[in-house]
């Protein structure tokens, strides 16, 4: 591979390479886009921040124990849905990401970094369309009918 940095970059793909403390060490554009870190290449100065740091707290402690497996050597890789909080522009939104870990290795067989992939994740939360016009409309009818009010009486009696 002649240019593999560029080819990292070009993918435009959140790409992060973690130190065996955890640290990131080296980043594609658009992980640090992410991370809310611009910088232009993936060797430019990361300031080698902790990865677990954009981690949602709610997945830090899955994703820490995950990454201790992979730097024990107990498994190469492992994947997982994780949320990550996006930094783009500010927004500090929630992401939900699939995270695919997994361990760079020496001739000996030792860890030596572990790389990080993140894709959005098509979770069924995520793939639920926006309602048709239709719904909308019978939503609104109902939540303004009478007869709703006439339902819940009815419900309401039902249950005793």
């Amino acid at each position: 591979m002649k240019n593999p940095s560029g080819l990292l970059n070009a993918l435009d793909e959140p790409i992060f390479e973690l130190s065996l403390e955890g640290k990131v060490i080296a980043a594609t554009a658009a992980a640090q886009a992410l991370a809310g870190r611009a910088t232009t290449t993936v060797r430019d100065a990361v300031d080698e921040w902790k990865f677990a740091t954009i981690v949602a707290v709610r997945d830090r402690a899955r994703f820490e124990q995950a990454f201790k497996r992979l730097v024990d050597a107990k498994t190469i890789s492992h994947r997982m849905e994780i949320d990550i909080v996006a930094r783009q522009a500010l927004a500090n939104d929630i992401v939900p990401m699939e995270a695919k870990l997994a361990a760079v290795t020496a001739a000996n067989g030792k860890p030596t970094s572990v790389g990080v992939g993140c894709a959005t994740c098509r979770s069924k939360k995520q793939t639920k369309q926006p309602p048709t016009c239709k719904a909308r409309i019978c939503s609104i009818w109902w939540k303004t009918s009478p007869m709703r009010a006439w339902w819940k009486v009815l419900m309401a009696a039902s249950r005793c």
